[in-house]
């Protein structure tokens, strides 16, 4: 059976007034062939494609962007203990949502993501953005996780006219295809968007976005490179997806420069405290700052916490020692700033990281 896209919060245009529903919303309807099967093209791996699960707000999808973030709309809210589900190498593979940054005019969201041991996620999998301006024309593979189709909406006995939305989510991501037809700007409750738009035809094998699935992707091969050009965002109505209906992509061209400026293509090795890709002063004093060797206190990556056992201690200032990227004179002050004192085991590690870095320094 075919995957739908889902949307969270959908736009319903009725006689010109704007509705927003409020029902999580759902994935790809794709009209098969002639012989009722569903086509067979091309798609980004699955692995780019994330379902976003928000216990409080509802679910929806997510594109992998960098070692260790996505972006998604930001109309299905961001919270403390929303997950990240992936598909690497065959496996599903959950991820927490760390840190959050909104747009403060579109529906758009760039988020950090950590494994559920804490570790930053480092994935290798993920796309980069479409920043060319060419969309309209183009054929787009349309990507996320939700919903089924449904039973066919027909006029008369024979006439079909569409599909209704099923609803089961979350089980696997999918694929369609459609064709970009315009741009336009458009504003759906506290955002306004640059946005693409692409129409659902009574063509073999095209697709249109349900309810459930906001975040998902609109991606272009770009010269065999697929690329993300729009994020799913909102579709004409609720419960269906009939031929002729318009569903709106938020446009990845127009904020390229926000998102870029945001995401770090590079993976964070252990010792990086503060995500810069350095290791160096800065990490080693947020080490000493939050040292506790025993675990009396809540401990993160980000406070020093490198190996992932509730402690700041020896091994975590190996783990940067052994990463170091600064300078050795950055290094030599670092440990002369130290504002705390090792028990001795420490300060054996910290003597014996400190001459190897030395020794790599003069090589």
């Amino acid at each position: 059976m075919v995957r739908f896209i889902s949307l969270l919060f959908l736009a319903v245009l009725v006689a010109g007034v704007c509705l927003s529903a409020t029902t999580p919303a759902s994935a790809i309807v794709i009209r098969p062939d002639s012989e009722g099967n569903d086509p067979s093209f091309d798609t980004p791996p699955d692995s780019v494609l994330g379902a976003w699960i928000n216990p409080t707000w509802g679910n929806g999808s997510c594109v992998v962007v960098g070692p260790n973030q996505v972006i998604t709309t930001a109309h299905q809210g961001a919270q403390s203990g929303a997950t990240i589900k992936l598909v690497i190498d065959g496996v599903e593979t959950t991820f927490i949502v760390g840190d959050t940054n909104r747009h403060d005019q579109a529906d758009l969201r760039v988020a950090k993501l950590w494994t559920e041991g804490g570790q930053p996620a480092n994935l290798s999998d993920y796309v980069s953005l479409y920043t060319g301006t060419d969309e309209v024309g183009q054929n787009v593979i349309i990507g996320g996780w939700g919903m089924v189709r449904g039973a066919e909406v027909k006029r008369g006995p024979v006439n079909v006219i569409g599909y209704e939305w099923a609803h089961a989510e979350l089980d696997n991501p999918s694929w369609g295809w459609n064709e970009s037809s315009r741009t336009e700007t458009k504003t759906q409750g506290s955002y306004t968007s640059n946005t693409i738009a692409a129409v659902f035809n009574d063509a073999e094998g095209q697709a249109s976005i349900a309810d459930a699935d906001s975040g998902g992707g609109a991606f272009i091969d770009d010269d065999g490179v697929w690329k993300v050009a729009g994020l799913n965002a909102y579709v004409e109505r609720v419960d269906e997806s009939r031929f002729g209906d318009t569903m709106w992509f938020v446009r990845a061209s127009s904020y390229s420069d926000w998102i870029a400026g945001i995401v770090l293509d590079y993976p964070i090795v252990p010792g990086d405290a503060n995500w810069d890709g350095e290791v160096d002063a800065d990490d080693f004093a947020i080490l000493v700052q939050n040292w506790d060797p025993f675990g009396q206190n809540i401990n993160t990556w980000e406070t020093g916490d490198f190996t992932g056992d509730g402690t700041v201690g020896n091994a975590d200032l190996a783990l940067v020692l052994a990463n170091w990227t600064g300078s050795q004179a950055s290094l030599d002050d670092a440990m002369a700033s130290a504002a705390f004192v090792p028990e001795p085991t420490s300060l054996a590690v910290l003597l014996t990281g400190a001459l190897a870095v030395l020794a790599r320094r003069r090589r």
